[in-house]
């Protein structure tokens, strides 16, 4: 139990009056002049990973890192160990995500390269549409032939942001659990386990409540940015409206994540913008006649 004022944590003050707990034991029965006694043992502490798995009795469950706990574990003790180097957690953050980025870029890269070929082969995929569109398993069979014979997998596209999801649950987790970046300090961002919570609007915005939070609205911008940078196929206007859609449905659906997350998914996007860029201008240059 713990009691704060609660003017003082809507100012962003966060200072505590009292904190305390309680133990419940099992009912029992006692018979006169029989001796009842309990042996417990108890942690009393921060959520911190590195003192709880030192600990028996699986204490370091506590930490409720989830499914994804193996990997959890590893982005805590690489951020820990970022953060040994550079105290700063905002820094360790992006430089954790400038190493995962490269851990899974050759998904990423191979991922972009198939949605690149799937898009010259946008012609051939609308006159097959064309020439069986009566047919939707001669169309179905015509595609598979051609993207055997062009060696296109349809759904490596999608493979960058599947293998990343598992790491942004992972690390949604550790930001919500851990005890490291609790009142850590990053340029404007307070505390990077909260959301910023810069100013309150005096009254609530649906699905945003009444706080303004600027990391969330350039994830918004630099996901919006991406989108647009990244090959497409199919209808033009289904996939204008998918570039304005998604990113307002991200922004909206994590507006009050912690901050770290929101910090870590935009350098993701500034990063994955940055990749595709360059990966653009090789291409390119790759095309000019010599």
């Amino acid at each position: 139990m713990a009691e704060s004022n609660e003017s003082d944590l809507k100012a962003g003050k966060f200072g505590l009056e009292r904190v305390g707990a309680a133990i419940v034991l099992e009912d029992h029965s006692v018979s006169p002049d029989e001796p009842l006694v309990w042996n417990y043992s108890c942690y009393i502490g921060p959520k911190k990973l590195s003192a709880l798995k030192e600990l028996a009795d699986h204490k370091a469950d506590v930490m409720q890192l989830g499914w994804m706990s193996s990997v959890g574990r590893l982005l805590l003790n690489m951020l820990n160990g970022i953060h040994s180097v550079i105290p700063n957690y905002g820094l360790a953050i992006i430089i954790l995500t400038f190493i995962i980025k490269l851990i899974f870029w050759p998904i990423t890269h191979k991922g972009m390269q198939g949605m690149r070929r799937m898009q010259e082969l946008q012609p051939e995929m609308n006159a097959i549409k064309e020439k069986y569109k009566e047919d939707k398993q001669k169309q179905q069979q015509a595609m598979a032939e051609l993207w055997r014979k062009h060696k296109i997998n349809p759904l490596g596209g999608c493979l960058p942001l599947i293998v990343q999801i598992p790491v942004f649950i992972a690390l949604f987790t550790v930001l919500r659990s851990a005890i490291e970046l609790r009142f850590s300090e990053f340029l404007w961002i307070a505390d990077l386990s909260e959301p910023e919570r810069l100013f309150s609007f005096g009254f609530s915005i649906p699905f945003l409540g009444e706080y303004f939070n600027s990391l969330p609205i350039l994830m918004g911008v630099t996901m919006w940015l991406q989108q647009k940078m990244t090959p497409s196929t199919g209808d033009a206007q289904q996939q204008k409206m998918m570039a304005i859609f998604m990113p307002i449905m991200i922004f909206v659906m994590l507006y009050n994540f912690p901050s770290g997350l929101i910090l870590y998914w935009t350098t993701n996007q500034i990063a994955t913008i940055v990749g595709q860029a360059v990966s653009r201008r090789r291409q390119a240059g790759a095309k000019k006649p010599a």
